[in-house]
């Protein structure tokens, strides 16, 4: 450093005669206090002038006159030198600390050393704080030692006279050690900046530091939990800075019961607890309150481990096997037991005889290796356990733990375990191991120490065997499911499935029976006519769903498809079976099916509670599943095509009616939703034709325009356009039914304070962003759905009547949709975050294992039966794809499906090419092109309809629902109306209309890829990514 000093000085002498010289040597005149008498400049190693001029500016370079200069130079009377640099290093954490930064000038600031008397001195001490500053802070120091706080005197260099001490000090002045300390105490300080100002005081070093972090973690003793993190931060920061150790204090009661919560809310998988002053005082034996408490944690899910340093062999003290010997044998079957730091490992039968498990270790280990076994091998130990459960006996046990720790399986997770112990701090913290084992689980002292330097430790306000109680207690006590009703849940399930199932039925049957009736191009009319009552029904079945009861709305919804399957067989049996009655039918099917989907939608979150999104998905999957099921594997299409066209139509009238009405009247619950203030009443009818006679009299005229020209696209639009007149959609264009995230009021507020307009310009912009979400989110499930629907219900259909002919096309349609619905089903269930599953005899598995294994299995089945019959090494072939797509599935973000919809709309190019130039690929037939693309096809469009939905929902206020999914649903069939209206044209223009209408649909298809491609940008709080970081 001196070497350094030196260097600096030498180099400033030999250029003190040069112009930069002296503009560098003014700008450290200018960083520190300026003397209240002038300073008279004179060239350097020369007498000052006789007559000096107060204030005088020369244009030679010049140096300040120093007594030091030379013993023999006389000079007027001197200004001090800068001495800027001390503060610079506090500069930075100032700024990081917003309110310290903005504060007033007039603070007060650290006393600053005192000011060196030469500019060698200045220079010296400069070069020594650069030294001390850390490495992202030295550009700061050597811009404040260089510059000062600011140009006061101008560009030229020179010091004004004018300039006094008092009115000279930086614009940005340090905090002082008392603000910093304010700040760090503050609760209504955010966690960040109190963190900031403490790590900033800290840095201060010396005695007055220390006595500051002491006082700082003493304060707020009653506080949550932001102020235990600044008390653990105050004592790491004594330990690491300082070398003072202090011992973190008991949580307030106010923090414990919030930790109590977690546990019973969140709860473990795997609950590790020490012994001896833990659940028990030393060495004594378990009461019954212990066994009771460990067996009921047990019961709730939770799997509880003993990790104890005693032995299990005496050694001339009680060992941890005799001091559990008083349980009972149903207490003791639920435990693991690990004795000596994990050297030994013990389970118990269904008799309460102890089964040790391989070779105890010589030494005792740490606590460390003890919690890597037991979270490394937690299935495999449930597993065991289950099989003794059922009757292993005690000496098969360490065989079979050999067979079942063969079987791979993923550590527990940290953040699925809690830690309990005595021995958190100083010589006694042999249960220290097992945190510092485990980062990120949370860790329970029960000895009223905790050593600050582990992470998520919490130091309990009672101790031993009354904190574990308690401790055990949370973990049995039922979680707080947000309003999860099990029973409707399985009800609604159960009734959705039947009606898949019938619905399937009819939607394979009905292009069948109505296409010979009206030809294909009416028949693109009709199902482009069907959605339009939906359209403008959509907003009032919102509404019915928001004021109904569930049983209520469901009942309703079952009542009207049984009526309306009949609809047809009647129409057929009056012998009027033809386009005005298909007409009516098709839009009456299209209204009930508008009104199931939106009760469906908001009654998921009614009744799932904190599970939304994985009954959501199963809800999804459901449908899909069975779709594949009787689509594609069981070929219920071949049925169809034998039975008369009006058979599945009576049966699903019969399933509605006898089955699924009585089980939702059974199941689901009849409560309504609170009900919100009537609205006023606007007059009835008359007012009601008053403010739409504009819209009638547009969508009348559009009526008449389909008489006249056979084309649905005006009525679409002007139906389209008198919803966008309701007030339900300019509440949401408005997003008066959003719920409002914490971003949207961190931009108010940024907004707000926002120094001039272009700052906020960029704020604006995105809170409105976040304020049409909802409506966005409505215009892209509208748009999905027209590229979607139409190609399934109307091309697909024409395109199994053009391959396979009248008689095969039942049944191909069939496999068609099972293959689209079949990709579907594996992008969903890769993502799906399924709760464990306890199954006889394999113990806990995850849930979403279990159904992954399932698809697989039906992968294999469909090429072994159907794709490639009879071709073991194809089905394998199978397995391994469909493994692979899953995992690829599973690393994708709800904003990636969004983004990535374009893929899966591409796919339809592969059919389209074997078709338009055969031969291209000699071992693949138009039929398995169309099966495969289809199959790629549903595997992209799935997963992004269920993000949007999920999306909406999350976004959504919840006594909205019904509106916002019901004002949904009118866009999602007018852009449907739009498609199959277009498709009806396509189709009538050309003959054949396959291949060639692939032309037109993979251009709507490139379009429409590229808008989702981008629209993530319009959907903000979407998951960051695309793809999931590990």
């Amino acid at each position: 450093m001196r070497l350094l000093s030196a260097a600096l000085s030498l180099a400033l002498a030999l250029l003190s005669a040069g112009p930069g010289a002296s503009a560098a040597l003014a700008q450290v005149v200018k960083a520190g206090p300026a003397a209240a008498v002038p300073i008279v400049p004179g060239a350097p190693f020369r007498l000052t002038p006789a007559t000096p001029a107060p204030g005088s500016v020369l244009s030679a370079p010049v140096l300040p006159t120093v007594p030091s200069a030379s013993p023999s130079l006389k000079a007027v009377p001197t200004a001090v030198l800068p001495v800027a640099a001390a503060a610079a290093p506090l500069a930075l954490p100032a700024a990081a600390i917003p309110r310290l930064a903005a504060g007033p000038l007039s603070q007060p600031s650290v006393q600053a050393p005192a000011a060196p008397a030469t500019a060698l001195e200045t220079l010296t001490a400069g070069v020594r704080t650069v030294g001390r500053a850390a490495t992202r802070q030295r550009g700061a120091v050597l811009d404040a030692f260089f510059t000062g706080a600011a140009a006061r005197s101008g560009a030229n260099g020179v010091v004004s006279a004018s300039d006094s001490a008092p009115n000279s000090r930086p614009l940005l002045a340090a905090p002082s050690n008392a603000a910093l300390e304010a700040e760090a105490v503050d609760p209504a300080s955010p966690l960040a900046e109190r963190r900031a100002a403490l790590a900033a005081v800290s840095k201060l070093g010396g005695a007055e530091a220390k006595r500051t972090l002491l006082r700082i973690a003493a304060a707020n003793k009653e506080g949550p939990a932001a102020d235990y993190e600044v008390h653990r931060a105050a004592l790491r920061a004594l330990a690491e800075d300082h070398g003072v150790m202090r011992s973190l204090r008991p949580v307030s009661r106010a923090h414990a019961d919030e930790l109590l919560s977690r546990l019973a809310d969140a709860k473990p998988r795997l609950a590790v607890f020490d012994y001896d002053d833990t659940l028990e005082k030393n060495s004594r034996p378990a009461s019954p309150e212990t066994g009771a408490a460990l067996k009921a944690a047990s019961d709730a899910g939770v799997d509880v481990a003993i990790l104890s340093g005693r032995a299990f062999a005496a050694h001339g003290q009680v060992s941890v096997l005799e001091s559990l010997a008083p349980l009972t044998a149903e207490q003791k079957a639920v435990l693991t037991v690990a004795g000596r730091g994990g050297a030994e490992l013990a389970v118990y039968d269904v008799q309460g005889r102890e089964a040790r498990l391989g070779e105890p270790a010589y030494a005792k280990r740490p606590k460390s290796d003890g919690m890597a076994v037991l979270r490394g091998r937690q299935a495999a130990f449930e597993r065991l356990r289950e099989l003794m459960r059922w009757g292993l006996p005690a000496a098969a046990a360490d065989t079979v733990m050999g067979w079942l720790t063969r079987i791979p399986e993923t550590p527990t997770a940290a953040s699925e375990t809690l830690l309990v112990g005595d021995q958190f701090f100083g010589r006694r913290s042999a249960d220290s191991a097992m945190t510092r084992a485990t980062p990120g689980a949370l860790s329970i002292s029960v000895g009223r120490k905790g050593d600050p330097r582990l992470d998520d430790l919490f130091v309990w306000p009672t101790k031993g065997h009354a904190a574990s109680m308690e401790l055990l207690g949370a973990l049995a006590k039922p979680a707080d499911d947000g309003g999860f009703d099990r029973k409707a849940v399985i009800g609604f399930f159960l009734a959705r499935s039947l009606s898949i199932f019938a619905f399937i039925l009819t939607t394979i049957a009905y292009p069948g029976l109505a296409a010979p009736v009206v030809g294909w191009t009416v028949f693109g009319s009709l199902l482009a006519l069907g959605p339009l009552a939906a359209i403008a029904a959509g907003p009032a079945n919102g509404r019915r769903a928001d004021t109904l009861s569930p049983r209520a709305v469901m009942a309703l919804n079952m009542a009207i498809r049984a009526a309306l399957a009949l609809s047809l067989p009647a129409f057929a049996y009056l012998g009027v079976l033809n386009f005005w009655t298909l007409l009516l039918s098709a839009a009456a099917n299209g209204w009930a099916l508008s009104a199931t989907m939106t009760t469906d939608s908001a009654m998921v979150r009614r009744l799932a509670g904190r599970h939304q999104n994985a009954v959501q998905t199963l809800s999804s999957m459901n449908f899909v599943a069975l779709q594949v099921l009787f689509g594609l594997l069981l070929g219920i299409g071949s049925y169809i095509d034998a039975w008369d066209p009006m058979t599945p139509f009576f049966i699903s009238a019969a399933v509605h009616a006898f089955v699924i009405v009585p089980l939702v009247l059974t199941l689901l619950p009849g409560g309504k939703p609170a009900a919100e203030p009537a609205a006023p009443s606007a007059g009835g009818l008359f007012a009601f034709a008053k403010r739409y006679w504009k819209e009638g009299l547009l969508t009348a005229a559009a009526a008449a325009a389909y008489l006249a020209w056979q084309t649905v696209l005006p009525l679409s639009a002007a139906l389209f356009y008198w919803v966008l007149q309701t007030d339900a959609v300019k509440a949401l264009r408005a997003g008066d039914y959003r719920e409002v995230a914490p971003r949207e009021k961190e931009l108010a507020a940024a907004i707000d304070e926002a120094a001039s307009p272009a700052q906020a310009a960029p704020l604006i912009k995105e809170a409105a962003a976040w304020k049409s979400r909802q409506f966005m989110t409505v215009l892209y499930t509208g748009l999905q759905a027209a590229m979607t629907y139409p190609f399934q219900n109307f091309a697909l259909p024409l395109i199994a009547v053009t391959l396979m002919g009248p008689q095969g096309k039942a049944m191909f349609l069939g496999k068609l949709l099972g293959a689209l619905y079949f990709g579907n089903l594996i992008s969903n269930a890769a993502q799906a975050d399924l709760p464990d599953l306890r199954l006889p005899l394999l113990g806990r598995i995850p849930g979403d294992r279990v159904l992954k294994a399932l698809i697989l299995a039906l992968a294999g089945a469909w090429v072994y039966t159907g794709l490639v019959p009879g071709s073991a090494l194809a089905a394998a072939a199978a397995v391994a794809a469909a493994a692979a797509l899953m995992w690829f599935a599973s690393k994708v973000t709800p904003r990636g499906w969004i983004h990535m919809l374009g893929f899966g709309l591409a796919a339809v190019s592969l059919p389209a090419a074997v078709w338009f130039f055969p031969g291209t690929i000699p071992f693949l037939s138009v039929q398995t092109a169309l099966l495969l693309g289809m199959l790629a096809f549903g595997l992209f469009v799935g997963p992004a309809s269920v993000s949007l939905n999920i999306y909406q929902q999350n976004n959504t206020d919840k006594g909205d629902l019904g509106k916002v999914f019901g004002t949904g649903s009118s866009f999602f069939n007018t852009f449907s109306s739009f498609s199959y209206a277009l498709l009806g044209v396509g189709a009538a223009a050309l003959s054949p209309a396959f291949p060639a209408l692939f032309v037109p649909i993979g251009a709507a298809f490139l379009v429409t890829g590229f808008l989702f491609w981008t629209a993530h940008k319009r959907l903000p709080g979407l998951p960051p990514g695309f793809f999931k970081q590990p």
